[in-house]
């Protein structure tokens, strides 16, 4: 992994962040996906109603929506724990400021993260941190946005 030369746009540092995030929320959405979408599979052979919205109006058509987010959450979930492994054998620190930083419960500040992890220099800490924005941009493809 290569580290990104040019900055993200607050909208692309706001998207890489909740990924980032996502990685802790994954496990319960995919299993709250997988349980709305079980029983739902039977077809309804009820005639629907033409749509006025985006929402779907038959049973099968909100299984098959379910089940496209379940295999989109599935596949985000696969490729966020493939950077992690990745960034274990390369930049383990990047992975201590994922897990301090983007972790739900611990919802610690820039400040407290650079105190915890010991950086004697804050911009070296914002230096990794946008390393870390960086790969992760780069294997969702944010930069084409």
């Amino acid at each position: 992994m290569e580290f990104i030369a040019h900055k993200l746009t607050k909208a692309q540092r706001t998207l890489v962040e909740n990924k980032l995030r996502s990685l802790y929320t994954l496990p319960a959405r995919i299993e709250s996906l997988k349980a709305r979408s079980a029983p739902s599979i039977t077809a309804g052979y009820q005639p629907s109603e033409v749509q006025r919205n985006s929402r779907p109006s038959s049973s099968v058509e909100k299984a098959v929506m379910l089940l496209e987010q379940l295999r989109q959450a599935e596949a985000e979930q696969r490729l966020l724990l493939r950077i992690r492994e990745e960034l274990d054998e390369t930049d383990p620190d990047l992975n201590e400021i994922w897990n301090l930083r983007y972790r739900p419960k611990f919802k610690y500040t820039d400040n407290v993260v650079i105190e915890m992890m010991r950086y004697g220099n804050r911009n070296t800490y914002y230096e990794a941190k946008d390393k870390l924005l960086g790969i992760v941009a780069d294997r969702f493809g944010v930069w084409e946005d």
